[in-house]
C-alpha cells in the first residue's frame, strides 16, 4: 500500500474513513494492471480458444473435413483479417464475428459443419405440415434428409422419425415449427440433436463398401475351387541395434523433442510450438518423435486440403 499521506491525499477521504474503506474503494472502481509480456499470453490463449472452436465447429467447403489447427491460426493472423483477440468477449462470440471475415477475403474455404438432428412426430396431420413447411424455401436449402421411418401399428400410435442434417442457424426455425402446434399437437413433436458438427466420413464407408464388393466378387469367381497356397520359411531377418540417441546439451531440455536450450525464454516458447504438439501426440499413442525439419512437413501436408487427405479424420 502506498503511504497514508498519499492515499487520502489521492481519495479525499476524512479522518473517519481508514485503510479498509480505501481498499473497498479500489476494488471497486480500480483497474488491474497487467504487464504486457501477460496481457500477450492472456491474448494468444484466448486466440488459441477461437481457433479451437472453428477446427470443431467448421470444416472445409471441398471436402467437409476439418482444418488443422495450426493452419486456422495463421488464417487468423493474415493481414487481410487482421483479427486481434478480445478477453471480453466469449471465444465463441468472437468466432462468429471472424467466420464472415475469412469467407468474404477468401482465405479459407470454410463453411459452418451441419448438424445432425432427429425429429420425431406423434400426430399424422403435425406431421404432414411439418414436411411441407421443411420443403419450403428458406428451409430447404438448409436440411438435407438422411434416413426416415413411418410406423403406424395401432389406429391410434403414429410414430415419424426423420434424420436430417442442418445448417446451425435453421435450428432454432425447426425448433419453433415442431414446438409450434396446438390443442393436441403441443406436445406431439420432439427435436433431438444427435451431433453438432458432421464431419465428412462417406470416404471412409464408400472404401468398407468396395471392398466388401471386391470380396463377393472374388468368392463368385473362385466358383468352389480350393486354392493351395506354399509358403516358403524365409530366415528371420536380423536384429539390427538402434543407435543410441545423441546427447542432449543446454541448460534447460526437452525430452519429448530431444532438444536442449540455454535460455528459459526459448525453453518455453518450444512447448507452445508445433513440434513439441505432434511429439507429445505421437508420444501418447507410443511413436517415434520426429524432428524439427519432419514436423514442418507434417504440417505442410495437413494444411494441403486437397483429395489426398482422404485418410485425415
Amino acid at each position: 500500500m502506498a503511504k497514508e499521506k498519499d492515499l487520502k491525499k489521492a481519495f479525499g477521504f476524512p479522518r473517519e474513513k481508514n485503510m479498509e474503506d480505501i481498499c473497498k474503494e479500489i476494488l471497486a472502481k480500480g483497474e488491474l494492471q497487467v504487464s504486457d509480456r501477460e496481457r500477450a499470453l492472456q491474448l494468444d490463449s484466448r486466440l488459441r480458444d477461437v481457433a479451437s472452436i472453428i477446427v470443431e465447429k467448421c470444416v472445409d467447403s471441398a471436402t467437409k473435413r476439418p482444418f488443422p489447427h495450426a493452419l486456422i491460426e495463421r488464417a487468423l493472423k493474415d493481414p487481410k483479417i487482421r483479427f486481434i483477440p478480445d478477453n471480453r468477449k466469449s471465444a465463441k462470440q468472437q468466432m462468429l464475428e471472424v467466420l464472415p471475415k475469412l469467407q468474404k477475403h477468401e482465405v479459407l474455404n470454410i463453411e459452418r459443419a451441419r448438424m445432425r438432428i432427429q425429429l420425431t412426430i406423434k400426430n399424422k396431420e403435425m406431421k404432414e405440415e411439418v414436411v411441407e413447411r421443411l420443403g419450403e424455401k428458406p428451409l430447404a436449402d438448409t436440411c438435407q434428409v438422411e434416413r426416415e421411418n413411418e410406423e403406424s401399428s395401432e389406429p391410434n400410435k403414429y410414430v415419424y422419425t426423420c434424420v436430417m442434417k442442418i445448417d446451425p442457424g435453421a435450428f432454432r426455425s425447426i425448433d419453433a415449427l415442431v414446438r409450434g402446434g396446438k390443442g393436441k399437437q403441443s406436445n406431439a413433436g420432439r427435436l433431438e440433436v444427435l451431433d453438432l458438427a458432421v464431419h465428412n466420413d462417406t470416404a471412409a464407408a464408400n472404401a468398407a463398401a468396395k471392398a466388401t464388393a471386391d470380396d463377393a466378387k472374388d468368392k463368385e469367381l473362385a466358383g468352389g475351387i480350393q486354392c493351395i497356397t506354399i509358403t516358403e520359411q524365409q530366415p528371420s531377418p536380423k536384429k539390427t541395434e538402434k543407435a543410441a540417441p545423441a546427447a542432449v546439451t543446454g541448460r534447460f531440455k526437452c525430452n519429448t523433442c530431444s532438444i536442449g536450450f540455454e535460455d528459459s525464454k526459448s525453453h518455453r516458447e518450444h512447448f507452445k510450438s508445433d513440434w513439441h504438439r505432434i511429439n507429445l501426440k505421437r508420444k501418447t499413442q507410443k511413436l517415434p518423435s520426429v524432428s524439427q525439419e519432419e514436423c514442418e512437413a507434417i504440417i505442410m501436408m495437413e494444411s494441403t486440403a486437397v483429395s489426398d487427405l482422404a485418410d485425415y479424420c
